[in-house]
Formats: structure tokens, sequence, C-alpha cells
């Protein structure tokens, strides 16, 4: 407590239960306050008797007590002083309103109301005062991905939706609005441009592939749902994999190979291993992962990319069925034709042809369907392997195979 408070009294009231504190405080005679406007020094105007509640003394309620002064500004007339242990307005001390927040925080308001033994209107209160503080400061210029889904609030049919920032680790929530659908994204988008934000350079949503998130998307946000959208190639990739097991053998380990993402460090030898296999036999499966990992590469390539557009090609062509050879024999399914439902999402061109191999190189099926290709020896050396058709000017990602010590 700074000068000129000091506590000039105390009493415990035995008589209510519980028992309750009360400290008193004042300021030195004679002493002068700052204008709460301009921080100038100002005599006193007069008193008013305030009270706030204190963090509690053991069992016991606490409370402090004060005279506050009123100074008579010459600029800005009579003020009430601001005192250092509460904010202006409230009738709790900082110190318990921390206190009130910390709890809030790990556990519905209800529950901490009746904890701090105050009601739950006043606790939302104290909540809401800073949560619009913190939102006033808020600063959303650098957003470039967002998450977004709904909630039920309570019972029956109430929800809230909430969006946060994809990029961040902690304290990712931006945004909190009662209600789901469309209308929703138009709220964020508003909420998006009085904070410095900017809905044109929202490069990347995650939400549920609902019609009313994805037409408000399209009208409020122009930007992609990449995380659903490469969840409907993979499981593409993996339907096309068991029709084409069903006719003819694959490699070992082939599952996992086609299901991760295809960076060296997320596969092991023998699913690299097992991938360079297949790629070598020119197999609808090998194809459905090329356009696969294509899809996830596009969310590094930036909107203003002169390659993003072209990127776009491989995956629209073969999900379309331009780019298949022939239907898998023995199968009645279109395979890798699944992901379709991605490509309307993309709204994406045809114009590459997928199954030209890179180098020159013709396909070749694997002789006597032994699911060991030609081009890969018992005890591989395959170092810089490319995995992918290349054309100049296309953006592709790439597969390096490294040489991985036994264990």
């Amino acid at each position: 407590m700074a000068s000129p408070w000091k506590l000039v009294d105390q009493r415990l009231d035995t008589d209510k239960t519980p028992h309750e504190l009360h400290l008193e405080v004042k300021a030195e005679r004679g002493s002068r306050y700052p204008c709460p406007e301009c921080g100038q020094p100002c005599a006193a105007h007069d008193f008013q008797e305030k009270r706030w509640r204190h963090l509690n003394f053991f069992q016991h309620h606490c409370y402090i007590h004060a005279s506050v002064p009123r100074v008579k500004c010459p600029e800005h007339g009579v003020k009430l002083v601001e005192v250092p242990w509460a904010r202006k307005g409230s009738a709790f001390t900082l110190l318990f309103e921390q206190a009130a927040l910390t709890l809030a925080r790990e556990m519905p308001v209800n529950a901490a109301a009746r904890i701090i033994e105050i009601t739950d209107k006043r606790l939302w209160r104290i909540v809401e005062h800073y949560v619009d503080k913190a939102i006033a400061q808020f600063d959303l210029s650098d957003v470039r991905a967002i998450g977004l889904d709904e909630t039920a609030s309570k019972r029956g049919h109430n929800y809230v939706t909430v969006f946060i920032d994809m990029q961040k680790r902690q304290e990712p929530v931006l945004f909190v609005t009662p209600g789901k659908g469309k209308a929703t994204l138009g709220q964020f988008s508003a909420f998006l441009k009085a904070r410095r934000g900017d809905p044109a350079q929202i490069r990347e949503a995650v939400c549920d592939m609902s019609l009313a998130f994805l037409g408000g998307l399209a009208e409020t946000l122009p930007t992609v749902d990449w995380f659903h959208i490469v969840q409907t190639f993979t499981r593409a990739v993996d339907e096309v994999r068991k029709q084409e097991a069903r006719v003819m053998p694959l490699p070992r380990h082939l599952r996992w190979s086609v299901l991760k993402r295809g960076e060296p460090d997320r596969l092991t030898t023998n699913q690299l291993k097992a991938l360079a296999e297949l790629l070598e036999q020119g197999l609808d499966t090998a194809t459905a992962w090329r356009i696969k990992e294509g899809t996830v590469a596009l969310d590094s390539v930036g909107e203003d990319t002169p390659n993003r557009p072209m990127a776009y090609s491989p995956v629209h062509r073969l999900c379309t069925g331009t780019g298949r050879r022939q239907p898998l024999a023995g199968t009645d399914s279109q395979g890798i034709g699944d992901a379709g439902k991605a490509c309307k999402t993309c709204g994406a061109p045809m114009d590459v042809d997928l199954h030209q191999r890179p180098h020159g190189r013709a396909e070749q099926p694997v002789p006597g369907g032994s699911g060991k290709s030609q081009g890969i020896s018992e005890q591989p050396d395959p170092h810089d392997h490319d995995l992918h058709d290349r054309q100049p000017g296309r953006f592709y990602p790439q597969i390096h195979m490294k040489r991985r010590r036994a264990l």
C-alpha cells in the first residue's frame, strides 16, 4: 500500500457467519491526490465511503474500508480519486479479481462463484471486463490460418462457434460467438477487420465439411479447408490401395507408407523402400499417392506464387478420371475418383498427363507379380531418389531416400 494511504484500524466481526475481518484505510491529513484525468496534484474536495471485498483472511471474509477523496481539478472539475488496490467501479480488490479469474479459467463460473462465495452474476461481470479489455488489445494482422467449430453451450439446441489461430500453441482462441453456420463467419470477418486483420490474408481454414460452413467460407473468407481436403485424399489413396491389393500383390509395409506424409523423417526404412518400389511399378496406388502428396504440398505454396494454380492440375485431372489408364481389373469402384469431393472444393483445372514417367522412363509392371521392382535391388543404395513425376515450371514435393543405420 503506497503513500499517502495507510492501515489505521482492524476489527473482527464474529457475529456473522462466516466471520468478517474489516480493515480501515485512510490517507494522511492534508495530502494532495492526482486528478484521474490529467494527473495534476489537487487538494481534496470531499470524501466518499467505499468498501471492497478482499482475499479471505484464513476462513474469514475480509473487507477494506476507505474514505475516498474527490478532488477539484481546475481543468476537469470534481473527480473521484482512483485507489491503488482496486480498479475504478469495482467492489473487489485487484487481488480478489485475480484469484476469481484463475478459478474461472479452470472450472465453470458457477462452481468458481460458490468457492469464493459471491453470486455468479458478479463473477461474470469480472470475467467480461477483463475479456473485453484483452480483446481491445488484439492485433490480428498476422492471422493466416484459422480453425472453427461449433459446440453446445448448454442443453438443447444452444451452440457457440469458436475460432482459433492454427499457428498458435498457447492461447489460440480468437473469437467466440453464439450460434452456428454461415452467419458466424460473417461475424468473425467483421471482428477481424475491426482489429487490423484482413479476411483476404487467411490462407487456410479448418472446419467440418458442412454446407453451411463451406458456403460461409466461400462468401466471407477466400480460403480452403486444407485439413479435410487432405483427409479426403488420404482416404481415397487407401481405397485405391485396398482395391489394387485384391487383384495383385503389393509391396510389404505399404499401408503406412502411403498414409503418412511423404517425408523421410516420418517414414521407416522399410516404408521408404516400399514406397520407392511402388512408384517403380507404376500402379494406380502410386499415382493416387503422388496426388495426395501434391495436395499436402499446396499448403506451403503462397497464393501469390505462380506455381500454385498449376499444382492443382494433377489433383483434379486424376480425380475426374481423365488421367487414369484403365479401371482396375476385377473391381467395380472407380478407385481414386473418390477424391472428387476435394477437387470440387479446390476448383482445379485439368492440363497434365500424370503417367509420364520422370527422366523419360516408361512404366514397367513387375514380371510375375512378385511385388519386387526391377529398379530396386535387395540391398538398395537410394540416395536422392526422385519419387515424383517432374514437369518444368510445376510445384511438386520431393523425397530423398537416405541411408539408415541398423539398430
